[in-house]
């Protein structure tokens, strides 16, 4: 969380010492190096055999029936050995994320999310696709294609537990009238929801 917690929009980076964590961050601000290898790195100080995964991300700028072809919305985050079991962290997504409406830099603000240390790979799955199936954490591998059919879910979707009981697509074609049915536990309380329709 240390890693996460960096505001590098208001980080001075004028004096530094080499090998310090400040230059560290410096890459972090500079692009020369990523989250998921300081976050490797920082598992290897503590004894942790952690991984490097990259893939897909349908990140800010992704639209909902996306295609991904090899070159674009690449992004990395990482495996960690923890108590017997491979667990999921994205220490970037959990670091950033964007206030507005379009994936701009003046859009982006350093607020922890929380959602991203240690998430279900079964929810993951809906925004990660890595090259290696193996690193879905998943019973069965989700393909591609399903990926790509899947909804853009976010944390707030599972923090309340939601789940869809119809249409379990990103995009839905329809005639006419047309219903989409959640399900939310009911030991929780009511849930008000608010929606945009987006024609293209």
């Amino acid at each position: 969380r240390w890693l996460a917690t960096k505001n590098l929009k208001e980080m001075n980076f004028d004096k530094i010492e080499k090998g310090s964590p400040e230059e560290v961050l410096m890459g972090l601000k500079t692009g020369k190096t990523t989250y998921a290898m300081v976050f490797d790195t920082l598992c290897n100080h503590a004894g942790l055999h952690s991984q490097i995964i990259s893939g897909f991300a349908k990140g800010a700028d992704y639209r909902p029936g996306q295609k991904f072809t090899p070159g674009t919305n690449q992004h990395s985050w990482n495996a960690v050995y923890i108590y017997g079991t491979w667990c999921l962290v994205d220490a970037h997504w959990a670091a950033r994320r964007i206030i507005g409406k379009q994936a701009t830099t003046e859009d982006f603000h350093y607020q922890l999310d929380e959602y991203f240390f240690l998430p279900d790979p079964h929810q993951l799955i809906y925004t990660h696709f890595p090259d290696d199936s193996q690193w879905q954490l998943l019973e069965r591998s989700v393909t591609l294609p399903e990926f790509e059919a899947m909804p853009h879910m976010k944390p707030q979707f599972f923090k309340y537990g939601l789940e869809f009981v119809t249409h379990r697509t990103g995009v839905i074609h329809s005639r006419g009238d047309l219903y989409i049915r959640l399900r939310y536990p009911s030991d929780k309380i009511a849930v008000a929801f608010n929606f945009t329709i987006q024609f293209e």
